[in-house]
């Protein structure tokens, strides 16, 4: 509920209306365990709201990703969001073959972007950056049907 909490505040401060449809939205997100579809985020507030609109979720987690709440990524073929935590940004790695997501320390990125900064002049927003790739046990796999 703490989560739930600091999200209402934040809505408050920039002059959201809170609505009960951005109320349910909200604590579906903060009940979410990393990222989270559309369809999950619809359906777990649907059970509360049956008359809720998939275009009501859609236009407030924009809102919310303009106001850096929740950052947008695509895992898999679908849009997932996911609350932007106080410790600030992070990164993932997906795999392409499993769906699994794994977390990315900023730190292996920092040379990544003093390269295009230095090198190319271009400075990267790589406030949420996704690298996809196959992992361990996938590639494990893959060696012993080879």
């Amino acid at each position: 509920m703490a989560r739930q909490s600091e999200l209402v505040e934040r809505m408050k401060a920039v002059g959201w209306r809170l609505t009960p449809q951005r109320l349910l939205i909200l604590q579906a997100l903060a009940g979410a365990r990393g990222h989270t579809s559309v369809d999950q985020i619809f359906a777990t507030v649907q059970k509360a709201y049956p008359y809720m609109d998939v275009t009501t979720v859609y236009r407030t987690l924009q809102l919310l990703k303009k106001m850096g709440v929740v950052t947008e990524a695509y895992l898999g073929d679908k849009l997932h969001y996911e609350v932007v935590s106080p410790e600030g940004h992070h990164h993932h790695m997906v795999c392409s073959r499993c769906g699994r997501t794994f977390d990315l320390p900023a730190s292996y990125l920092e040379s990544f972007r003093d390269s295009l900064v230095g090198g190319l002049d271009f400075e990267p927003d790589l406030t949420h950056f996704i690298v996809p790739g196959f992992c361990g046990q996938c590639r494990k796999q893959e060696r012993k049907a080879s």
